[in-house]
């Protein structure tokens, strides 16, 4: 079978979806699992030690940290453990973190949307 001739299927799609995004998917949870590897029995570990040890950026820790189904938890003040060897009252300081960051980007969408339906113009009466 020639190049021109092969089914393109298997190249682009996989499963009804481009094989780019199962790529990162797969990625995702391979980093999940690095992450979560790295992360046992060290309690909290800083973003700066974690981004130095695993050669990651910001955001790819944080990617993985969103994809973990809460198995990793995050901390401004103390960086990332695995949520199974934090404290109750560690667990519970992350999650009022993450709804205080909830809050604050709903707040900036509503005044976002409050924004842009005072620009739509009105219709002629």
């Amino acid at each position: 079978m020639t190049l021109s001739t092969q089914p393109q299927l298997d190249l682009f799609r996989r499963n009804g979806q481009p094989a780019i995004a199962l790529r990162a998917a797969h990625r995702l949870e391979l980093d999940v699992m690095e992450l979560t590897l790295k992360l046992r029995g060290r309690r909290w570990v800083v973003k700066t030690d974690l981004m130095k040890e695993l050669g990651w950026s910001e955001r790819r820790i944080q990617d993985a940290k969103e994809h973990s189904d809460g198995r990793i938890i995050s901390s401004s003040r103390r960086g990332y453990c695995l949520g199974e060897e934090a404290t109750v009252e560690e667990y519970r300081e992350a999650m009022n973190e993450q709804r205080a960051r909830a809050r604050t980007i709903l707040s900036g969408y509503l005044k976002m949307a409050r924004r842009f339906h005072q620009l739509q113009p009105t219709a002629a009466a």
